[in-house]
């Protein structure tokens, strides 16, 4: 839970899902020749997840700074990143309180919306269709897994949070009654 900063802290989540993103664009691993892969779409989708809308677009104007900081295939880039920070916007909004389903459509939506923009763009370009298709195939399966991985792991860990809370109020509650019968039999006697 954000509690009542929570303006301030969906921004500080996007800030660092933004450090983070940054991170990964600054050690791409190659996967064909000219063709590079990043977590950038799987931290759009834990800002999402885990901030909503406030979160995605901290982290999106960091990523599209990065981006544009890079240099080469900029526009394919940022559409790229725009692309799966509108998905994730989307899906955001409608499933509010759905975080399972939204956790499957995000990754879904983060495998498929940054690969269908950049196609055109990669196939303007001297690669090989067989080296395009094979490194846009892996940057779909790593999208796709790295935002099922890592949303598991948020989602686990927020369950385990609430119920920790859960427990504790009731902790409170229980001594809270045990206090008041202590005190009524004190008194009765």
């Amino acid at each position: 839970r954000l509690g009542s900063r929570a303006l301030s802290a969906r921004i500080v989540l996007g800030a660092i899902c933004a450090v983070i993103g940054l991170l990964s664009m600054a050690a791409p691993v190659a996967i064909g020749p000219g063709m590079f892969a990043d977590g950038r779409h799987v931290v759009i989708a834990l800002a999402a997840l885990a901030g909503g809308p406030i979160a995605i677009a901290v982290t999106t104007l960091g990523a599209i700074g990065a981006r544009i900081a890079q240099g080469g295939l900029v526009l394919a880039g940022t559409i790229g990143i725009f692309g799966s920070a509108s998905a994730a916007l989307v899906l955001s909004l409608i499933l509010r309180r759905r975080l399972r389903l939204r956790l499957h459509l995000l990754a879904v939506a983060i495998a498929v919306v940054p690969v269908a923009i950049t196609v055109p763009f990669m196939s303007a370009t001297s690669l090989p269709s067989a080296t395009i298709a094979l490194g846009l195939g892996l940057v779909a399966a790593t999208n796709f897994v790295g935002v099922e991985v890592i949303g598991h792991l948020y989602l686990w860990t927020r369950e385990r949070t609430e119920t920790l809370i859960a427990i504790n109020r009731e902790r409170q509650r229980i001594q809270a009654i045990c206090i008041e019968t202590r005190s009524a039999m004190f008194e009765a006697k």
